[in-house]
């Protein structure tokens, strides 16, 4: 479920266009809309060109601040100490074959003895043990949220486009990261 805490501080889409718009004239908003296309996700995002270039996409309506994801219960890699203590866990094996690539390094981690990686006692075939327990982990992304969007924009050093100028214009801290580990992300998705 998400509350609406999680939105952080929410933008409208006609407010964040229409702002970019007057610091660049030439910045184009939902293409596929005013083509009268038909795309999957044309009811909740619109795409941001420049020059005819696709810049990112951009959320319709209400804009959270931040990314928005769906949970979904899925299996997460563990420890294999944790595997051991604790309830409704798994163990996924596998047989690595002296022609599979990382075979030597397997080897080697197997010999230190490290918990993932087990050789037969009798120096015969090679295992990778992968423990695992099933969680709620990410999953697609519902919303892409303003600060994710504006910084692909940014990032696209468009003339007028700055970190600085879009903060004004939007009334909003620009410099601003909640985690920095999120950085890529915003520029990668």
């Amino acid at each position: 479920m998400i509350e609406i805490k999680d939105f952080g501080k929410p933008l409208d889409y006609a407010t964040v266009t229409a702002a970019l718009q007057r610091l660049c004239p030439e910045i184009e908003f939902d293409e596929a809309g005013r083509m009268g296309w038909t795309t999957p996700n044309i009811e909740i995002r619109a795409s941001v060109k420049y020059q005819g270039r696709y810049i990112a996409a951009i959320d319709r309506g209400m804009i959270p601040e931040f990314k928005v994801w769906k949970e979904t219960i899925g299996a997460q890699e563990i420890t294999m100490a944790e595997a051991q203590t604790q309830d409704d866990t798994g163990v996924l094996y596998a047989e690595i074959l002296p022609t599979d690539p990382g075979y030597h390094q397997a080897l080697v981690m197997a010999q230190r003895g490290d918990d993932n990686y087990r050789q037969d006692p009798d120096g015969g075939k090679l295992w990778k043990y992968t423990p695992y327990r099933f969680a709620k982990v990410r999953g697609a992304i519902v919303r892409f949220g303003w600060r994710h969007t504006l910084e692909r924009i940014v990032r696209a050093e468009i003339p007028g486009l700055t970190r600085e100028a879009i903060g004004r214009a939007l009334g909003v801290d620009l410099m601003k990261y909640p985690n920095p580990s999120d950085l890529p992300a915003a520029i990668g998705e």
